[in-house]
This record gives C-alpha cells, sequence and structure tokens, in this order.
C-alpha cells in the first residue's frame, strides 16, 4: 500500500458513547463513566474480595441499578443469529485458548444479526442485585453497525485501548471478522492489522480505516498506519472533553 492523506472525519460528535453510568471491567482494573465523570481505579488499590469492593464502590458512589457493568478482560464469541443456539455456547467458547469457571451467556446486537457469546461475572452477579452485564464487543459492533450500514465498500474499523486493540471489518451490514489482540507498541499493531487485510485480500483502494478516537497516546500508532493505508478516519465522540493522557480506554465516555 502506497502513502497517502489522512482524513478526520466526526461521527455523532455530540453523542457520547455510553447511554448512562458505566463500569468498565479492565484486566488490572476497573473504570468508572457517568456523564461529565470518567477515573480509572487499579484493583491494587483494594484489599480483599474484589467482587464485595465492587459492590461497596457502587452502594458509596450511590449508583442507581441501572448502572452497566461492560466485560472488557475476557474475548468474546461472535455468532451469526441465524446460527446461534444457546445449546451450543461452550463449543463457540471453545475457539478460544482462553479457559474461564464463569458460566456462558449470551448478549444480542442492536440490529438482531449477531450474538455475543462472553463469560458471566457469576461472583459479581451473586453479590449485586440483577446486574446489567454486557460485553464491550456488542456496544462497539453497535456503534460501529450505525456508521457501517449505509456504506457497502470494505471499512476498517480499529479500537485502542491499554495493551489491547479491537478490530471489526465490515461491508454495510456484513461483519467480515472481529478479533482482539494482544499489543505493546506500534509494531505489533501493525503486524496484527495487516495481517488481518492480507488474509481477506483488502487494499487500500477499496477500503477506508476508521480509529475509534484520535488520542495523543496513540499517535505513533496512526502515523505507521499512513504508510501502508491512504485512507484513513477518525470517529470521534469527545468533542471539547479534556482526555487524560494515561486514560486506559479514552474511546469510552457517557
Amino acid at each position: 500500500m502506497a502513502t497517502g492523506r489522512q482524513s478526520s472525519m466526526p461521527n455523532n460528535p455530540n453523542k457520547p458513547f455510553l447511554s448512562k453510568e458505566s463500569i468498565l471491567l479492565l484486566g488490572d482494573g476497573f473504570c468508572f463513566c457517568a456523564p461529565g465523570q470518567k477515573k480509572y481505579y487499579p484493583f491494587s488499590d483494594f484489599t480483599g474480595n474484589l467482587e464485595e469492593n465492587l459492590a461497596s464502590f457502587v452502594q458509596q458512589q450511590s449508583l442507581s441499578d441501572q448502572v452497566q457493568w461492560i466485560v472488557m478482560n475476557a474475548p468474546t464469541a461472535v455468532v451469526p443469529s441465524l446460527n446461534y443456539e444457546e445449546e451450543l455456547q461452550n463449543s463457540y467458547w471453545e475457539s478460544f485458548s482462553v479457559k474461564t469457571t464463569n458460566p456462558l451467556k449470551s448478549h444480542i446486537s442492536s440490529n438482531g444479526l449477531v450474538r455475543f457469546v462472553y463469560p458471566y461475572p457469576q461472583k459479581l452477579a451473586d453479590i449485586l442485585s440483577n446486574p446489567i452485564v454486557i460485553p464491550s464487543f456488542a456496544l462497539l459492533y453497535d456503534r460501529i453497525m450505525e456508521q457501517s450500514q449505509s456504506n457497502f465498500n470494505t471499512q476498517i474499523y480499529v479500537h485502542l485501548y491499554t495493551h489491547h486493540f479491537d478490530l471489526f471489518i465490515t461491508q454495510g451490514t456484513r461483519l467480515l471478522m472481529s478479533n482482539s489482540y494482544s499489543q505493546q507498541n506500534e509494531e505489533d499493531f501493525m503486524y496484527y492489522l495487516f495481517y488481518a487485510a492480507e488474509q481477506l485480500k483488502i487494499s487500500e483502494n477499496n477500503s477506508t480505516l476508521y480509529f475509534l478516537g484520535e488520542f495523543e497516546q496513540y499517535t505513533s500508532y496512526y502515523e505507521g498506519t499512513k504508510n501502508f493505508q491512504k485512507d484513513i478516519q477518525f470517529i470521534d465522540t469527545h468533542q471539547g472533553t479534556e482526555l487524560d493522557v494515561n486514560d486506559p480506554v479514552p474511546f469510552w465516555n457517557a
């Protein structure tokens, strides 16, 4: 792919990504998001039972029963709704090398086309009363499909966050592939990104790459991508919002 221009196109600039108070469950901590608020809490700051600490946090913050618990620290299997059978959830999960002792549950996308199979945090649910638990992949998919559904060219969507990135490749309402990858630097990121593009035989001339947000800590990732992808755009939901350069999940806001 040849070096080309970079374009920026805010999408729904006044619409936050999250519609309500949310707690994002990460591998080493959690992030609380509410309108006008966002703070990261590392698990190392807490002692004792993790689930009880999370429940205490909810009580101390006087959060409503409608707070969303977003699971970001586990893989998610994406299954076409037409092929989904609840009794086969374990089979869908077996494609991952990650083992889980939690029960598997599913969440259906807003457009009804896919289901997301993910480990349900049972210990947390035992302490809280009917928590609203959603895999992060499902919310990302819903927002991406808002953008993708009217464009039948190949579109690549990248969600960067601490030590990971999520990748979705679409054509209109079709999801060609989705996956999550570990990354420690831009070299890791570029390797997995363009490996996926090669597998699907995607060229720069027939595709657009969308980054979910544009953030200072990932400048080198954007610059590296410009050397290989012609049409790069940004989906921005942080118009006028001050962001912490150390935010582990900068695209997520309420």
